[in-house]
């Protein structure tokens, strides 16, 4: 009887240490997570931390020096020939003003806004080529 209860403890005792081992493996299985997690938030953290110390440098950057960081411009090119076109609309808005006003002849007047149109014409060609080169790379 002695032997049989020796036995049964033994078999108990094995049972009970095979639960504690699968208990282990799972505790450290999700210890590795809560290390993962954590590696995890320390990154973020530490990507905060910079962009506020980025934004505390910013305050000592003058107006222009902040522009380059905030304003992103795809093609210089493209944004080039839309300045000259809305300079050259406005110039025309200006020769039609003084026309009416009689400053400027109408021959004048026609002449150069012929050539104004032109160059307006041949500028929004060439940035429908830049678009469309883009379009093509981007679908590539």
């Amino acid at each position: 009887m002695d032997k049989l209860k020796v036995l049964q403890d033994n078999a108990n005792q094995r049972l009970n240490d095979g639960n504690i081992y699968g208990k282990n493996d799972q505790l450290k299985s999700r210890l590795q997570i809560l290390k993962n997690i954590k590696e995890k938030l320390e990154v973020i953290e530490n990507n905060l931390n910079n962009e506020i110390n980025d934004m505390k440098n910013n305050d000592n950057k003058s107006f222009f020096d902040k522009f380059d960081d905030i304003v992103n411009v795809k093609n210089l090119k493209d944004l080039e020939f839309l300045a000259k076109i809305k300079d050259m609309e406005d110039y025309l808005v200006y020769l039609k003003k003084g026309y009416e006003k009689d400053i400027i002849s109408f021959k004048d007047v026609l002449n150069l806004t012929r050539a104004l149109s032109r160059e307006i014409f041949n500028l929004n060609y060439m940035r429908s080529k830049i678009n469309s080169q883009e379009f093509k790379k981007m679908l590539i």
